[in-house]
C-alpha cells in the first residue's frame, strides 16, 4: 500500500465489484481515487469503466479501444479533424459519445462542445444523458468543476430554443 502507482495498477486490473469492496475497506484507497491525476494514469478504458461501470459492462471492441485511445490524446487548443464513427446497432454509440463529452470536459480538453442530433427528441435524450453523467457523485469528487447547471436560450424571432449545460470549470 505504500506505493500508490502499484496500488493503482492492481486495482485497475480488478473487477469493479472488487474495487468497490477494497475502497470501502481501505479509506486510503478511496481517497486516492478521488485524485484526478491518479485516475487518469489508468488510461481511457479504465477511466470510463471506473465512473460508468453500469454502462461499460463488456470488454471494449478493437474499434472502441481505438476510439477511446484517440479521444484520450486530445489536447486543449489544438484543432483535430472531425472523426466519423460507424458501429452496428447495440454497440453503445450514444453511451460512448455521451461519456466522451463528459471525459473531454472533466479533463479540461475543451470548454465548449457542440452535440448534433437528427431530431429534437434525440437531442433531448442525449442532453439528458450527458447531464446524468455529469451528475455522477464519484465523478464530481474527482472533478468538482463539472457540476452542471442548465441554461435555456430562446429566440422568439426564429422560433427555436436551446438548452445548454454549463459547468463551473
Amino acid at each position: 500500500l505504500a506505493d500508490p502507482e502499484i496500488l493503482a495498477l492492481a486495482l485497475a486490473s480488478m473487477p469493479q465489484k472488487d474495487v468497490r469492496f477494497v475502497k470501502k475497506a481501505l479509506p486510503l484507497v478511496s481517497g486516492m481515487f478521488n485524485n484526478a491525476e491518479a485516475l487518469e494514469r489508468e488510461g481511457p478504458l479504465a477511466w470510463a469503466k471506473r465512473f460508468y461501470p453500469q454502462t461499460f459492462t463488456r470488454e471494449f471492441t478493437s474499434y472502441q479501444k481505438a476510439f477511446w485511445l484517440s479521444a484520450w490524446t486530445i489536447e486543449p487548443n489544438i484543432y483535430y479533424r472531425p472523426r466519423i464513427e460507424c458501429a452496428p446497432r447495440g454497440a453503445g454509440k450514444s453511451s460512448t459519445a455521451e461519456t466522451w463529452v463528459t471525459m473531454i470536459l472533466a479533463r479540461k480538453r475543451r470548454q465548449t462542445i457542440g452535440y448534433v442530433s437528427g431530431t429534437d427528441a434525440k437531442a433531448n435524450q442525449h442532453f439528458a444523458g450527458i447531464k446524468r453523467k455529469l451528475e455522477n457523485p464519484e465523478l464530481l469528487k474527482a472533478y468538482p468543476h463539472l457540476k452542471p447547471q442548465v441554461q435555456k436560450y430562446r429566440n422568439a424571432f426564429n422560433s427555436w430554443s436551446q438548452d445548454r449545460l454549463v459547468t463551473e470549470g
